[in-house]
């Protein structure tokens, strides 16, 4: 069993003002760092589970700074003997610089970054402070990382109602710089009630058909998109690896903020629904399997009776609770549900001749 932290060791604060961000009206310029004290807390309590990984997250981790980062090294060393743990980073990369990339190589940690396509799509809504792109920035961070040793950055691809129109051209441009893959990910929402950056169902539907025609096409077992991996893995009788496919994906998944209170997951940061304690007044696996956050885990498995009775359920989890959530209520219907069932049929009638 492993335990996924997601800690976000200077909150949602960032260096980048992407429009389409989730945490848009909460992302601050002032930075609010985790304090020594919380960061011992949750280090000494966080490993009660088989193997735990500390998915240092944000807004942008790295604006806690290298010397918060060499404690937090420290600190696994110290209370993680006998234990098995990893650390991964999600960072939008423009900061690294030689000392972050010798440190980060070191010391085993993942790292995974954002882009968005070609230099042009990704600076639509990638942008620093001052407005401007940060394409040539972000590639600066992973050619600093790669100089020093990293094998690998794992890369999101944000799909907004602008990339959506071009799927050979992300796909080109993912292929040219990433030969291990990428991970799609939609941009379903930016704010609760602002869907300016969504693309379409239609839209993203045609999006993805396409992506995986190039990516089948290819033919590359090393060249992985974990969406269509899953779907192919279900087909195959096994599970999906993302959480937002499997009905109880926030099962394993805690998040911890900078004032170390504790929610079901980053996206339902600063939630009072979702809020399950504070390390600092009882430790972490107290909080997580107390009655009361049970109980919150239950309701966020919770699905609707028409996704119960649906052939599709395994692949697809009924989708993220956080997006069901924001249209009402965690056992509304998944607003991308038709989208996703031609998805997976489209899939499964390509892959099914191979398989069978």
């Amino acid at each position: 069993m492993r335990r996924s932290l997601i800690v976000t060791p200077a909150g949602i604060s960032c260096n980048l003002r992407c429009d389409y961000c989730y945490n848009k009206s909460l992302t601050v310029s002032r930075c609010s760092i985790m304090s020594e004290q919380v960061l011992k807390r949750l280090i000494e309590t966080a490993f009660f589970e088989t193997n735990t990984r500390f998915i240092w997250h944000g807004g942008e981790p790295l604006l806690a700074g290298k010397e918060f980062f060499a404690k937090v090294v420290h600190l696994q060393k110290q209370y993680g003997k006998g234990k098995f743990f990893i650390n991964s980073i999600q960072t939008n990369c423009i900061l690294i610089d030689d000392e972050w990339a010798k440190f980060f190589v070191k010391n085993n940690f993942y790292i995974s970054t954002s882009i968005d396509g070609d230099e042009q799509l990704h600076n639509l809504h990638r942008k620093k402070v001052n407005g401007a792109g940060s394409y040539d920035d972000v590639m600066k961070g992973i050619q600093t990382l790669l100089k020093y040793g990293c094998k690998r950055v794992g890369v999101v691809l944000v799909i907004n109602k602008d990339n959506v129109n071009y799927p050979k051209r992300v796909f080109d441009a993912m292929v040219a710089h990433w030969p291990t893959g990428f991970e799609p990910n939609p941009c379903f929402e930016s704010e609760k009630d602002d869907k300016e950056f969504m693309p379409s169902n239609d839209d993203l539907l045609g999006f993805l058909k396409t992506l995986f025609d190039l990516w089948w096409s290819m033919d590359d077992p090393k060249f992985h998109i974990r969406l269509f991996k899953d779907i192919i893995r279900v087909l195959l009788g096994g599970h999906p690896l993302d959480c937002t496919f499997k009905t109880d994906g926030c099962r394993y998944i805690t998040a911890i903020d900078e004032n170390g209170d504790v929610y079901i997951c980053s996206r339902f940061l600063k939630e009072k629904r979702a809020h399950l304690g504070n390390i600092l007044e009882r430790n972490l696996y107290d909080i997580v399997y107390d009655s009361v956050s049970q109980d919150i885990y239950n309701q966020m498995s919770e699905i609707n009776e028409k996704c119960q009775n649906c052939k599709w359920l395994k692949f697809c989890g009924s989708g993220c609770a956080y997006q069901r959530w924001i249209t009402g209520d965690v056992k509304s219907e998944y607003y991308a549900c038709k989208m996703r069932r031609e998805l997976f049929e489209y899939v499964a009638e390509k892959v099914k001749p191979h398989i069978s």
